[in-house]
This record gives C-alpha cells, sequence and structure tokens, in this order.
C-alpha cells in the first residue's frame, strides 16, 4: 500500500511540476495590479480544487463593479517612514478606500506579510512576520501558523488585538475563465483565517486567489466572510501590462492600465505619452501616442 501512495504521488507531481511557485513569481517596485470589485450578498461558490479544473466564472454580472483600484508596488519608504518601512524590503498601495499600504519582507525564500497603514498614519502590526510563501510551493502544500495581529491608532496607541491563525494552501491548477477572457495553466492559492477577537467569538474567512505565471498577475480572486454571509470579487480589470516611455516621478511610479472596457487607466501620470499594451501573456496588442490628464 506504501509502494501505490509513493507511485500515485510521483505521477501527480509530473502533472503538476510545470506549476510550482517559485521566487520568479515574485512581484517587484514597479509591478501594478488594477482590479475591479463586485460584492454579493450571498456565499460565492469559487469551485473546486484539484487538477485540471475548470473555474468558469464568465457569468457574473460586472456592472455592479466599483470603480477601478490599483495594488502598486514600490520601496518600503515610498510613503514615508514608520515602523514597518523600516524593516520592509518593499510595500505597496492599495487605492481602494480607504487607501492602506501593505508593507512586506522577501529574503529570497520566504515572502512575509509585515503589517500595513493607513495614510493617517494608524497600523495593524503582526507581532512576527506573518509567512506568506515560502519558495518553492508545490500543489497541495501547505503553510499554516498562528499570530497575534496588533492594532494601533494614528498616534501609535495600541488600540486591540486579534489572534488570527492563517493557512495558506496551493490547492489547484487549471482554466480560469473571466468575463474579460479565458486563462489556461492558473494556480489557485486558498487561504482561511480564523480570526479570534479577544471579547466576541471567532469569525471565519476564505480567500480563492488566481495566479498567472506571477503572483502580480492575480486574475481573480473571490473571499468569503462567513461571519457576515457574503462575498467579494475582485477581477483584474486590465488587458495586461502597459510600457510608457515615463520615468520615474518623485518617489511614485505612474500607473497606467488598459481597461478591458477600451479606456485607459492612470494615476500619477499626465501629458503626451508613447505607449505600448502587452497582454497577460506580454504578446504586444498595439502602440500609440496617448494624451493623459492626470
Amino acid at each position: 500500500m506504501k509502494s501505490l501512495k509513493t507511485v500515485v504521488f510521483v505521477l501527480l507531481s509530473f502533472t503538476v511540476s510545470a506549476q510550482v511557485i517559485d521566487a520568479n513569481w515574485m512581484f517587484s517596485v514597479g509591478d501594478t495590479a488594477i482590479l475591479e470589485r463586485v460584492e454579493l450578498n450571498e456565499l460565492f461558490d469559487p469551485g473546486p480544487g484539484g487538477v485540471d479544473v475548470v473555474w468558469d466564472f464568465s457569468n457574473v454580472d460586472m456592472n455592479a463593479a466599483s470603480t477601478p483600484y490599483s495594488i502598486q508596488y514600490n520601496n518600503p519608504e515610498a510613503y514615508g517612514t514608520n515602523a514597518l518601512s523600516q524593516t520592509a524590503t518593499l510595500s505597496a498601495l492599495n487605492s481602494s478606500s480607504p487607501q492602506r499600504i501593505l508593507y512586506f519582507d522577501f529574503n529570497g525564500e520566504d515572502l512575509l506579510y509585515l503589517g500595513d497603514s493607513l495614510l493617517n498614519g494608524a497600523k495593524r502590526i503582526y507581532d512576527t512576520p506573518a509567512i506568506q510563501f515560502t519558495f518553492p510551493f508545490a500543489f497541495n502544500e501547505e503553510i499554516s501558523d498562528f499570530y497575534i495581529l496588533d492594532f494601533f491608532d494614528n498616534q501609535g496607541n495600541l488600540g486591540f488585538e486579534n489572534a488570527v491563525e492563517i493557512t495558506r494552501t496551493f490547492d489547484g491548477v487549471g482554466t480560469l475563465i473571466t468575463p474579460l477572457d479565458t486563462f489556461a495553466n492558473c494556480v489557485r492559492i486558498k487561504e482561511e483565517l480564523i480570526v479570534q477577537p479577544l471579547s466576541a467569538n471567532p469569525r471565519r474567512f476564505e480567500t480563492y486567489s488566481w495566479y498567472l505565471n506571477s503572483l502580480r498577475n492575480e486574475l481573480a480572486r473571490v473571499s468569503l466572510e462567513y461571519f457576515f454571509n457574503r462575498s467579494f470579487i475582485d477581477w483584474q480589470a486590465d488587458e495586461g501590462q502597459v510600457v510608457t516611455n515615463t520615468q520615474d516621478i518623485s518617489k511614485v511610479e505612474p500607473v497606467v492600465r488598459y481597461l478591458r472596457n477600451g479606456q485607459f487607466f492612470a494615476e500619477n501620470l499626465s501629458g503626451q505619452h508613447s505607449v505600448t499594451v502587452l497582454d497577460a501573456l506580454g504578446r504586444q496588442l498595439g502602440s500609440d501616442l496617448i494624451e493623459f490628464n492626470d
């Protein structure tokens, strides 16, 4: 029986070996994702895990989607110096409301999440860095740990603490169909959170994220909030990368993306620029001279 399990494991590993997530998948300074969100007052079915799965979400109504928002990766002190930026190697500005700066530490093997800060200075900080990925990360592997998450106001005073148990699993490989396009050879990461407030019952959250060739290239995300009986679906709103001739503007990189409705999404950019549009696989879709009014 033991040898049979070994054979099955080897065959399965061979099937999905090309989808191992390694350090080359890491996002880096200058990477940007543009997403739009749909909120549902029910728990959305994210589909099964496994190999050669087809996740068909093409019928999700995107007419109710929010205004697109960006996640822009930058140097840790691009948005100011604080206790988080001093130990981080990378930051990310999430422009959705409320705008929040996320802080990461990447040591070449582990991607650690340190916490985040609102623009007014209020912070959430893990007592020890939360492991998001340990590379390489293969199908069916799991990362699980327990943390204390401290909440500080904008004066640095500790408001309250939550105990957080996080389990992240590489649980799927297959084809994702979204309202935007069909993407083969995607991987799915399942994240389970159990949040224990000190004076309330535990709250359970699940997040399913689909990636293609890079952690920057998050094609879709389904977030389930069991306590509130609601779901959020976030889609990558752009057709892919956009390359411009623009250089660094102060400490903030310009953000340009070509949206699925045929329009451009731009932040921190004005004037006339040469733009080349690439799809999610890096293929050139076209180029032109575009006038931006930030």
